[in-house]
């Protein structure tokens, strides 16, 4: 793993209206992982027109020549996967097209292995839940769909880890997400993820809450219930290689103020400022 005081900075206007800066997590020999902010889009994509994304801009300080590239051995920026836009995690780059090339390969080849830390404000008596419905893209708006008929081979595992009295913790698996998948899958199973109100709509927001203190928090609190924690890469050179970042802070406070203890309650320590 990186150093916990590594991060690629990015100017004002780059990528937000202020000064960006994404800690590097990995920093291997032919390629590196960010922790993407939830809100930041990773590459480019159809169903964001004109926006900025962080593998161009970190293409664009290399271009310029700035120093911190070049100490962190960082030569190129090919995007190979990154969550989505809405979500915060690990986001995995190849310095140079051949590492990319490879990487691709892998990911397709089911050889990495993503974990996401989803809250939901349903209950459900299993522990256990599976759902392997097709995922498509919607005809005329930028979300994706359940499609029998177009839709892309697509399976999720869902864990419960914790319940409480208002909120309840899993962790979503997966070999190869699709856009928004785990998020749809959690609505199709009855655990839909916390705030999202584009797959879920009323279907995420609580039902019954436990207290003052808890309805206070959850109504205030912003963003999505979700988060991609952890990948698992498995390259063929006999190892494994762990990617791992913290769960954004707004959703820590959230899990911990309704009793939760996540399995990143101690990694987010290290990020717990940004």
């Amino acid at each position: 793993m990186a150093n916990a005081r590594t991060f690629i900075g990015f100017p004002e206007g780059i990528l937000r209206g202020k000064p960006v800066r994404l800690p590097v997590i990995e920093n291997k020999e032919s390629w590196y992982a960010v922790n993407k902010l939830s809100g930041l889009l990773g590459k480019k994509h159809p169903w964001f027109p004109g926006r900025p994304d962080v593998s161009s801009a970190i293409r664009r300080q290399l271009e310029s020549g700035k120093p911190e590239l070049d100490r962190l051995g960082i030569t190129g920026a090919y995007p190979v996967f990154s969550p989505e836009p809405d979500l915060a995690g690990p986001m995995i780059l190849a310095k140079n097209s051949e590492s990319s090339d490879f990487l691709r390969n892998a990911l397709g080849s089911n050889r990495f292995r993503f974990e996401y830390l989803l809250v939901t404000a349903a209950k459900v008596p299993e522990s256990s839940l599976l759902c392997d419905l097709p995922i498509g893209t919607h005809r005329d708006k930028p979300c994706a769909v359940i499609s029998h008929r177009y839709g892309k081979k697509s399976s999720t595992k869902f864990t419960k880890l914790q319940e409480t009295a208002s909120i309840s913790l899993w962790r979503a698996e997966t070999e190869l997400p699709r856009m928004d998948q785990v998020r749809i899958h959690a609505f199709e199973l009855g655990i839909p993820v916390f705030k999202d109100n584009l797959y879920c709509g009323e279907a995420a927001e609580p039902a019954v809450l436990a207290g003052k203190a808890e309805r206070k928090l959850l109504s205030r609190f912003s963003g999505l219930g979700i988060g991609l924690t952890r990948i698992n890469v498995s390259l063929g050179d006999s190892a494994m290689h762990l990617v791992e970042a913290p769960l954004s802070k707004p959703l820590l406070v959230l899990l911990n103020k309704c009793g939760v203890d996540s399995e990143n309650k101690m990694k987010n320590k290290l990020y717990s400022a940004f």
